[in-house]
């Protein structure tokens, strides 16, 4: 009997993969907030491998990765248990949990319409179970995640689900310090020739004066916080030392 069916109204097999997350409402700004903290494509760093190992270890999962999700991919900062250093944004598992502001965790993947034939869960590294927290800004973009992965069906218990919310906020800390770094040797750099310049300026614009205060005040708020220590810390003074010579010439 011949099949009344169609064939031209089945779905192609490779439309059966992964099922990509829809884009964030902000995703303009949440990329232009990302791209502020300049840490994508960048070297490994202990602070950041640390972090990861530590989520390897308490979650007791043979993956962990800080993932950032760019506008095509995911890059990892810091990973354990995997080679590759990103993959198609498509296939990203931390590409739907930027959309909540909660823990994503995918007990088995295979039992999850979204994943279930994804090529990370059907392939290597044949994921089964995900836990993501995502790493929010304080303006509340979700740049990426720190996420535990395992190839086995499994859950988290209340403390290693608290824990792996506990080193994203510290994963946030550090890009935190990185971007104040940054941005306060770009005042420092836009600052001097106003400060140095002869004759002095009459006036400097309002604007220009807020935007150096916002700067300086958010550094500071990490060092009254104590999130910056041993050389980061010293850098952090050493920079805001010389901020506020040049905030000095420039309101004489």
């Amino acid at each position: 009997m011949t099949n009344s069916r169609n064939h031209g109204d089945e779905k192609p097999q490779q439309e059966r993969g992964a099922v990509p997350a829809r884009l964030p409402s902000n995703e303009a700004e949440r990329l232009g907030a990302l791209r502020s903290y300049r840490v994508l494509d960048t070297l490994a760093e202990d602070a950041y491998d640390d972090l990861v190992f530590l989520a390897s270890t308490i979650c007791r999962t043979p993956i962990a990765l800080i993932s950032l999700v760019d506008e095509h991919r995911q890059y990892f900062k810091a990973k354990v248990g995997v080679v590759v250093s990103e993959t198609p944004r498509d296939l990203a598992f931390c590409a739907h949990t930027i959309l909540e502001a909660k823990t994503l965790i995918v007990k088995d993947a295979l039992e999850d319409e979204r994943f279930a034939h994804n090529p990370l869960v059907t392939q290597e590294p044949k994921i089964r179970f995900y836990a993501g927290v995502p790493l929010q800004t304080p303006d509340g973009f979700s740049l990426g995640t720190l996420c535990a992965i395992d190839n086995q069906p499994r859950e988290l218990t209340p403390d290693q689900e608290k824990a792996l919310s506990v080193l994203a906020r510290q994963v946030m800390t550090q890009l935190e310090l990185r971007r104040a770094i940054f941005q306060l040797e770009d005042t420092l750099g836009n600052l001097a020739p106003t400060a140095t310049a002869t004759p002095a300026p009459s006036s400097v614009d309002s604007e220009v004066v807020r935007n150096v205060d916002a700067v300086a005040d958010r550094a500071r708020t990490l060092l009254v916080q104590g999130a910056a220590s041993g050389p980061m810390e010293d850098r952090i003074r050493g920079l805001l030392g010389r901020l506020e010579k040049l905030q000095g010439a420039v309101r004489r």
